[in-house]
C-alpha cells in the first residue's frame, strides 16, 4: 500500500468520517490476504478523539468469488443450457442459451422456474426429476422436449442434474441440458431407412425365392 492509501484513510477519519476499504495484507508467515477493513473515529466535543477498527479475513470469500467468476465465463460461453436452481425450484443462475429458449430475459427467469415458460407436462417431470436429487443427493440424467410458451421453440434436451452445495449444505440442483435435437432427428431417420432396406430386401428375398 503506498503513501496515497495511507493519506486518503487518514484524511478520512481525522474528518470524522468512517473509512471502509478492501485491502491486501500481509501475515507474520509472509503469505498475503484480503481483509475487508473498517475505521471509525470516536468523536468528542466535534473532534476525533480516538479510533476503532474492525478488520475481517475475506480471503477465502474472494477466492471463491473469483472462481464463480470463473464457472459464469464459462457458463455464459456454452451453448446449451445450465441453470442452477434452488430447493424450491427458482432460478439462481440462467445463462444466455436457456434465455434464448424461454423467450425471457434472464432477469424474468431469476426468482422463478420452468413453469413460467414451459409446457406444464414437462415442467412437472422437471421438478420431480429435481426433487430426486435433492432427496437422495445424487445425480440423476433424463430426457425431455419441452415447448416454450414465448418463442414458440422445441427441442429435445439430455440432462444431467447434479446436487448443489453452499456451506456444506444441499442449496438445489445444477443442471446442464444437451439440446441432442439433431441427432434425435438423424436417429430417427436412420430407422427410417433401416426399415425401408429391411422391407426391400426381404421383398427381394421373396420375389427370389418365387413367394
Amino acid at each position: 500500500m503506498d503513501d496515497d492509501f495511507y493519506s486518503d484513510l487518514w484524511e478520512t477519519i481525522t474528518a470524522g468520517d468512517t473509512w471502509h476499504e478492501e485491502i491486501t495484507n500481509q501475515r507474520s508467515d509472509g503469505s498475503q490476504y484480503v481483509a475487508d477493513q473498517t475505521i471509525a473515529p470516536i468523536v468528542a466535543d466535534g473532534e476525533p478523539r480516538a479510533f476503532v477498527a474492525v478488520q475481517t479475513d475475506i480471503t477465502e470469500r474472494k477466492e471463491l468469488e473469483g472462481r464463480l467468476s470463473l464457472y459464469r465465463d464459462i457458463i455464459e460461453r456454452l451453448e446449451d443450457p445450465i441453470m442452477i436452481q434452488a430447493c424450491e425450484g427458482e432460478f439462481r443462475l440462467v445463462n444466455d442459451a436457456l434465455c434464448s429458449f424461454a423467450g425471457l430475459s434472464r432477469d424474468e427467469l431469476l426468482g422463478d422456474g420452468e413453469y413460467a415458460f414451459m409446457d406444464e407436462e414437462t415442467a412437472t417431470t422437471i421438478a420431480r426429476q429435481k426433487q430426486r436429487v435433492i432427496e437422495t443427493e445424487q445425480p440423476v440424467e433424463y430426457s425431455v422436449e419441452p415447448t416454450f410458451k414465448h418463442s414458440d421453440r422445441e427441442a429435445i434436451f439430455y440432462t444431467s442434474r447434479y446436487p448443489y452445495y453452499e456451506d456444506g449444505e444441499i442449496a438445489g440442483t445444477l443442471a446442464i441440458c444437451r439440446n441432442v435435437t439433431d441427432l434425435e432427428e438423424r436417429t430417427r431417420q436412420l430407422h427410417v431407412l433401416d426399415n425401408i432396406l429391411r422391407h426391400n430386401i426381404r421383398n427381394e428375398l421373396n420375389v427370389i425365392h418365387g413367394r
